[in-house]
Formats: structure tokens, C-alpha cells, sequence
């Protein structure tokens, strides 16, 4: 690409795209890495977009203060001499591309991931952010100046805090999680708790009643693995599939590290689930039942090898 200053202003750059060029992605990996670029296409004819650049474009950058990590591509179609008149004119500082009429709609469909058949509007505005992803494929007007700059000033923090984030743990942001975790599913586990209550109680009563009285260690040893291994396997992948519903979805983007968020899901599936499943298992439902037995329970087997060990 080929950088060449207009006017006399270097603040004003023209660019000549090499071949390697392709898309908005790949002028941004070149040419604005590390930088929050925004994006406005626009047309030499199109009344809106001079409409924004007359009023609204100087107030904009000068409430940003120039920022050094934002940065501005202006893509135009249209007719290369009135584009080059209205640049002098309105001395629209950031870097301009103009583009013939095939090539602007090929980058446009390609930058808001349109097909063919997707019909090209002036303005639209895009964001990228600092990792060169297009954050926001229709983003606000240098007119919708306070929505913007908010946008903008988000993609400036959240990277460079996700970044710091993404490879760090820390234990109040865990806990934070884990609270934010119980409050919004605490019924949810309740529920799953009482169904797994009134399964092991009727598995057990059913299976004391077949052997008529008679329930063996194998046998509670069976049924406390299997109903362990289904209820576990239900119940984690619901604490996973829930990431990707709407309100997991909220979760994962919050401000805190997948170091943090992943294992919040793995204290409930694992750790807490294994806790729960025991203590239903084992009270009240064995003891109740332990009257019935003619042969040492799995409790009983328990308590043998802990007296045995201490």
C-alpha cells in the first residue's frame, strides 16, 4: 500500500492498495495494528455522508483529543475527481481509499459479511478493535457522537484489559463469578437436587422390594456408580450448554479471565455436584434403609476400612 499526504496536510493520507490488499481485515493487519480503527464508507453523491463529514466529523475527533490508538479509514465510490474536490473541501483528516464501483462493493460485503446479493448503503460504519476484529459492523454516526465515543473508548479498554485478563486468575473475581453463578441458577440445582432426591429413594426402595428385603453392597455399590455417572453427565453438560445461551453468553464476555469463568462451571460439575450426590445418596435415604438389610451395607463397609485405617 502507498501512503501519500493531500494538500500539504499529512494529517490527510491517501492510500493505493497493493495486492495483498483483499479486505478491510487485511488493510488493518498491515496498516492500523494495535490501533481501534473506525471505518465509514461512504459515496462522492451520497448526501448523508457529506452531511456527516460538514458537521459532525471535527467535533468528533476533537472531543476524542486525536487519540494515538484510534485511528480513521474513509473507503469511497463514487467519481475519483469530485472525491479528491470534496477531500480538499472538507478536509476530512484519516486515511482515504477510493475504490471503483466493483471493488467497493466486494470490500463492503466482505467487511459487514454480506453475500452477493447484499445491497451496498452510504454511510455504514464499522469498528475494529485492537486483535483486528470487526467489533461492531454498523456502528454509530460521528452525528450519534456520545453513542460512539462510548463504543469506541469500550473497544480502547476492554482489549487491552482482556488481554491482561485473559492470562491472569484472581480469587475475587472467582468468587464474584461463583456468587453471580449460584444467584442466577440457585433454583435450578434445588430442583435438580429434590428430582435426584426422589430418584435414589424410589431406585432404592424399588430394588429393596425385588430382593425382597435383601440389598447387598454390590448392589448399592452398582447403583451409586451408575446413577453417579448419568446424573453427573446430565447435569455438566446443562452447566456448560448454559454458556451458550443469551445469559451465558453475558458471562463470557464479562471482564474477567477464562481462568476464572471455566473453572466456576467446574467447581459445580465436579466438586459440588460430587458433594451433593453423596449426601443424597447416603442421607437419609441409606440409613433409613439400612433396617431392611440383611447383609453389611456399603456405609457399613465404609466405616470398617476407616476404623481399619485410624
Amino acid at each position: 500500500m502507498l501512503w501519500t499526504s493531500f494538500g500539504g496536510n499529512d494529517k490527510i493520507k491517501l492510500l493505493s492498495l497493493s495486492p495483498a490488499d483483499t479486505s478491510v481485515t487485511a488493510i488493518y493487519n498491515s496498516h492500523f495494528k494495535g490501533k481501534v480503527l473506525y471505518v465509514d464508507f461512504w459515496g462522492t453523491t451520497c448526501g448523508p455522508c457529506l452531511e456527516e463529514f460538514r458537521t459532525f466529523t471535527k467535533p468528533l475527533k476533537q472531543t476524542l483529543n486525536n487519540r494515538s490508538d484510534i485511528a480513521y479509514l474513509y473507503i469511497c465510490g463514487g467519481r475519483k475527481l469530485i472525491w479528491k474536490q470534496q477531500l480538499q473541501k472538507l478536509e476530512v483528516e484519516g486515511s482515504h481509499i477510493f475504490l471503483n464501483e466493483k471493488d467497493y462493493a466486494h470490500f463492503y460485503r466482505q467487511a459487514i459479511k454480506g453475500d452477493k446479493d447484499t445491497t451496498v448503503m452510504m454511510p455504514r460504519y464499522l469498528i475494529i478493535d485492537k486483535d483486528g476484529k470487526i467489533a461492531n459492523t454498523n456502528a454509530p454516526r460521528p452525528s450519534e457522537k456520545d453513542s460512539l465515543i462510548n463504543q469506541l473508548n469500550k473497544y480502547r479498554l476492554l482489549t487491552k484489559l482482556n488481554r491482561i485478563m485473559n492470562n491472569t486468575f484472581n480469587l475475587k473475581r472467582f468468587l464474584l463469578l461463583f456468587k453471580k453463578q449460584t444467584a442466577e441458577h440457585l433454583k435450578a440445582y434445588l430442583l435438580s437436587t429434590a428430582v435426584l432426591f426422589g430418584t435414589v429413594l424410589l431406585l432404592f426402595a424399588y430394588v429393596t422390594f425385588t430382593e425382597n428385603g435383601r440389598l447387598t453392597a454390590n448392589t448399592q455399590t452398582g447403583i451409586f456408580v451408575w446413577i453417579l455417572i448419568l446424573s453427573g453427565s446430565i447435569f455438566t453438560s446443562l452447566c456448560f450448554s448454559s454458556l451458550g445461551s443469551k445469559q451465558g453468553i453475558l458471562t463470557l464476555t464479562l471482564p474477567a479471565s477464562h481462568l476464572e469463568k471455566f473453572p466456576v462451571q467446574w467447581v459445580y460439575s465436579f466438586v459440588i455436584f460430587q458433594i451433593v450426590f453423596i449426601g443424597v445418596f447416603f442421607w437419609p435415604i441409606a440409613s433409613f434403609l439400612v433396617c431392611f438389610l440383611q447383609e453389611p451395607t456399603m456405609m457399613e463397609l465404609l466405616y470398617t476400612i476407616e476404623l481399619s485405617v485410624f
